[in-house]
């Protein structure tokens, strides 16, 4: 997988939107006003930014070691040897690249940023409503903690619109972590589909091992 290095200036931070209020037991935030717009006045979703990609390798480990020490990113948060996620050393979201096993390279997902989880669980329904593949959400990320809708595109991969991201302020203050498999892809949500995880760049079909994992995280999630 050949990787381009660009030396360009930092973009510039998002606008901040309407806060997304929450009314919690003991704590009422959002008083004498509804937190919902009538269909027609709901704003259409769109993505603010690229935030990260997920790609496939053969090896996990080997990943993570070349983009610590090549690129000077840091290690997230990892599930074993299965995924991985990485970080830059400061100021970033949880991950901006991550890796999953794979028999070889490929590309899995791009995820987009949009402002709240009514728009990944609004935008995210529309698109999965128009598309010829799959989808998979809306549901939520133990690793990473966002809020998730994937949709498939006609080669198999996948992109993704999320909100809610774990943010790093200095990788050399926080600690990753190892989490089970069974939290490796969602904490709650819908079943995943089959071929979530396989990679369609490599010239193999689905195969059992893949589509029983998926059938487990279905029963768990």
């Amino acid at each position: 997988m050949l990787i381009q290095i660009v030396d360009r200036p930092d973009e510039p931070d998002l606008e901040a939107g309407e806060p997304f209020a929450i009314n919690a037991p003991g704590a009422i935030v959002r008083q004498d006003r509804s937190a919902m717009k009538p269909r027609a006045a709901t704003p259409a979703t769109k993505p603010l930014r690229l935030g990260h990609v997920l790609v496939f390798t053969p090896d996990v480990a080997t990943s993570i070691r070349f983009f610590e020490q090549a690129l000077g990113m840091g290690l997230a948060d990892r599930s074993g040897d299965i995924i991985a996620f990485m970080c830059c050393s400061r100021a970033s979201d949880h991950h901006v690249v991550a890796f999953a096993k794979s028999p070889g390279v490929g590309f899995h997902h791009a995820s987009f940023q949009v402002r709240n989880p009514d728009e990944v669980g609004r935008g995210g329904a529309l698109l999965a409503a128009a598309t010829v593949g799959g989808d998979w959400g809306f549901g939520r990320h133990t690793i990473g903690s966002n809020f998730f809708h994937y949709i498939q595109d006609p080669w198999g991969s996948w992109f993704e619109y999320y909100s809610d991201m774990d943010y790093i302020s200095d990788h050399s203050a926080w600690t990753a972590t190892d989490y089970h498999p069974d939290d490796s892809l969602a904490n709650w949500g819908p079943g995943v589909p089959p071929d979530f995880v396989h990679n369609y760049e490599v010239d193999t079909p689905l195969t059992e091992q893949e589509a029983s994992r998926a059938r487990s995280l279905a029963a768990i999630i």
